[in-house]
């Protein structure tokens, strides 16, 4: 008599494909909802306060991401990472949250201080009288808010995706209220203030919905206590690795402003800002894949390789199209968005589309990196995005200007993308099946893009639109039968969200 039941390995399998299924659609419906309504906010500062002091807050957004990221000593990934793995009972998530909390709580509030002082020490060599008074108020927020964010980290970590992403959703709309107000009577300072404060609120709706997870979690009296220095074990190579990141974008802002001036600076932050949308797909994969790589590299660590190539050509799948509409209509996009004032921006936008798309691609390996805590390999893997962006750019931005940075940020996309490869490859020992052909495809469909996108004619728009749809129906022919499975379900669960379908989920 044959056994109905299907094997552990494929409830394993169906459990992690739903988990996946789930949590990034959640995830991106937030992701769409919150990154738009960031969108909004950017362009209603962006016309409030005009390109100049745009440019000024992006110089003081650069800094205060350096603060907060030396203040945190990636604590937060660390906890992340170590409630979703280790410390999966009620003690050990625990204690290990009320010892993120006390480390964070100082160091950050440390790291304000000294900050503040060395800003008020260099105000005579700042470009900008203000920028003094800009960067105090804003590292002091960021300070206070440095231990709040835990509470988002702690409640990815234990798998409570949808829940995060419901209040990360409310988080955004409550944010983009107190920087459209603050920015209108308060002008530059409003708006930094605005900006930053609204980064805390998330932590704050987060905190009991946390609480109330770990009281869930399996009592067991014998687990594995964590303590700072498991924690600055994961969390050092993580800050170091972003650290690099975000002086090399630092480095890139101030080169900007001082080389071509504060308004060339805002035509650049809104050609980033634009392409970040891109990255909406792998930043909602990357939500509950996290947890689930986590989990799989203390048990399952086979499965968890052989998620890699998959999300990957699913990433390739679905953000072609994007970067398409990026490329051919960069520049209806921008003066949608930002007004014909920032129409400069849209040769910046249809380029650094492209890297933004090899990013999103490579960026399933460093989240597996990530999910299995060989941190280190971060450090490598941003060390070369940051040199090959600042060489590029340093060399290029006095011949072409900003031109010249977006390509610099392309081609360290490119650099990132080899060196990630390289790593998977050889040192994780990570299999790319079935990701060539995918890759290829997508080499042609943004070939053809560009070359629509620089050949400007009166059919331009009906072949950028032909071009996109074409894109699309070649991805569906392109999956395997796992993948438009999955792409069904979406669809199912899209149309159950917005109540298209009356049925009710099981």
């Amino acid at each position: 008599m044959n056994d109905p039941s299907p094997p552990s390995g494929a409830i394993r399998d169906r459990t992690i494909r739903w988990m996946l299924i789930t949590g990034s659609f959640s995830s991106f419906v937030a992701l769409l909802f919150t990154k738009g309504l960031g969108l909004v906010e950017s362009v209603f500062v962006a016309r409030i306060l005009g390109s100049y002091d745009f440019g000024v807050i992006a110089l003081v957004l650069a800094v205060t991401n350096l603060t907060s990221a030396v203040g945190t000593l990636g604590i937060p990934s660390a906890l992340r990472k170590f409630i979703s793995g280790e410390a999966n009972s009620q003690l050990a998530a625990s204690s290990t949250l009320r010892t993120a909390w006390h480390f964070t709580a100082g160091a950050s509030l440390g790291t304000g201080l000294i900050s503040i002082l060395v800003v008020l020490l260099a105000s005579p060599l700042l470009p900008d009288s203000r920028l003094a008074s800009f960067l105090a108020l804003g590292i002091g927020i960021t300070a206070l808010s440095g231990p709040i964010v835990l509470f988002t980290s702690a409640l990815q970590g234990l798998g409570r995706i949808t829940q995060l992403n419901v209040r990360v959703t409310a988080s955004a709309a409550l944010g983009l209220a107190l920087v459209v107000v603050l920015s209108f009577f308060l002008s530059t300072p409003g708006a930094i203030a605005g900006i930053l404060l609204a980064t805390a609120v998330p932590g704050v709706l987060c905190l009991r919905a946390v609480m109330r997870a770990i009281k869930e979690l399996p009592h067991r009296s014998e687990t594995r206590t964590i303590g700072i220095r498991d924690l600055m074990g994961y969390g050092l190579p993580w800050l170091i690795s972003g650290l690099v990141v975000l002086l090399a974008l630092y480095l890139l802002n101030s080169y900007l402003a001082s080389t071509l001036g504060f308004s060339e600076l805002g035509t650049f932050a809104v050609a980033v800002t634009l392409a970040n949308a891109i990255t909406f797909i792998p930043l909602a994969i990357a939500a509950p894949l996290v947890p689930i790589v986590s989990s799989l590299g203390v048990n399952e660590p086979v499965r968890g390789k052989a998620l890699v190539p998959r999300v990957m050509r699913v990433t390739v799948f679905t953000c072609v199209p994007i970067v398409c509409i990026a490329i051919v209509f960069s520049k209806d996009i921008v003066r949608l968005t930002y007004g014909d004032g920032m129409a400069e921006a849209g040769p910046l936008l249809s380029i650094m589309a492209v890297g933004m798309l090899v990013t999103a691609v490579s960026s399933v390996i460093g989240t597996h990196l990530t999910g299995i805590g060989r941190m280190w390999f971060g450090l490598l893997l941003n060390g070369s995005w940051s040199l090959a962006t600042l060489a590029i750019s340093f060399v290029l931005v006095g011949q072409v200007g900003a031109i010249g940075a977006s390509i610099g940020m392309t081609m360290g996309n490119v650099t990132l993308a080899v060196v990630s490869f390289v790593i998977g490859r050889r040192v994780l020992g990570l299999q790319f099946h079935g990701v060539m052909l995918p890759s290829l495809w997508a080499a042609a469909v943004i070939g053809l893009a560009q070359l629509v996108s620089v050949t400007p004619t009166e059919f331009s728009f009906s072949l950028g639109a032909g071009l996109t749809v074409g894109a699309t129906l070649s991805a569906i022919v392109l999956m395997d039968a796992s993948e438009r499975s999955m792409l069904r379900e979406l669809v199912g669960r899209a149309r159950y969200w917005i109540g298209f379908s009356g049925k009710k989920e099981a």
